[in-house]
């Protein structure tokens, strides 16, 4: 991932979440994360389903916790290397069903700035579709 925000908090009812953090990675859209143990001579690696992790450790735990807490399935030892897995390509294994969840998560986005538009000082007149639109010929 490349140009990431700066390290600042995000509150989500009362929980504040920072840059980082599992949730904020499900939240931008990644579904899987990519582990291997950093020991010499222990090539191991694994994939982690996102999803399933966040029902075994808290949303808040950033990738550094996760790495410490991580004990290797081969050698046995404490310690791994974790980052955000790439989005799939088209025809990979989970494509179709990353593909359904970010258009879930662009919908869920537009209709919570399409109120933050609506209730600026500009009004309705300004809308992230209509920008959208206009940049493609279509407005």
């Amino acid at each position: 991932m490349t140009n990431l925000p700066p390290h600042t908090p995000i509150a989500i009812g009362d929980t504040v979440y920072g840059h980082g953090t599992l949730d904020w990675y499900r939240r931008t859209g990644v579904t899987h994360l990519r582990v291997w143990c950093v020991h010499p001579g222990c090539t191991h690696w694994d994939w982690l389903h996102l999803e399933t992790l966040l029902t075994k450790v808290d949303a808040g735990t950033s990738l550094m916790q996760l790495a410490r807490r991580s004990k290797c399935k081969s050698c046995r030892r404490k310690g791994a290397h974790v980052e955000p897995s790439e989005p799939p390509t088209r025809g990979t294994h989970g494509y179709p069903e990353w593909v359904r969840a970010e258009r879930e998560r662009c919908r869920a986005f537009l209709a919570a700035t399409d109120a933050d538009v609506a209730s600026s000082p500009l009004g309705p007149s300004l809308s992230l579709r209509d920008e959208n639109q206009e940049g493609q010929g279509h407005g």
